[in-house]
């Protein structure tokens, strides 16, 4: 099985030189705890999380919206091909604890993979739905 089979291919993602205070209404709008960071092309730039942004909080006398999204991205991403196989990002997520996997393809952002994604493609591939008559 693929990345491709699985991944949300609407992903919602942010700008380096946006605040950390947008970062974090972006995340709270959507009910989700971390985006891709691009550029205008949507080339993958680096991840912003909710984690991200508390540590920095909490680390420093700076506000949420007087720091840039770039001054406290995670720039070290682990992301995914479209092609990869899906225990190989599973493997990933576990290894370097993280929630979600970009997708990437020639440098931009194609998709997202998280591990509600898995989870819920492995739970509607092994019970499928019933028939009807």
């Amino acid at each position: 099985m693929t990345i491709d089979k699985c991944m949300i291919d609407s992903v919602i993602t942010i700008t380096p030189e946006k605040t950390a205070a947008e970062a974090l209404r972006l995340m709270l709008a959507n009910n989700i705890s971390g985006v891709p960071v691009v550029d205008h092309e949507h080339n993958l730039l680096g991840v912003i999380s909710k984690t991200d942004i508390f540590s920095n909080i909490m680390e420093s006398q700076i506000g949420l919206t007087d720091t840039r999204v770039e001054d406290i991205m995670n720039t070290k991403v682990c992301f995914a091909r479209p092609a990869d196989s899906l225990k190989n990002a599973v493997e990933r997520m576990i290894k370097y604890d993280i929630n979600r996997l970009p997708v990437v393809q020639n440098g931009k952002v194609i998709g997202i993979v998280t591990r509600d994604d898995v989870i819920s493609y492995y739970v509607k591939s092994s019970n499928p739905e019933p028939e009807t008559r």
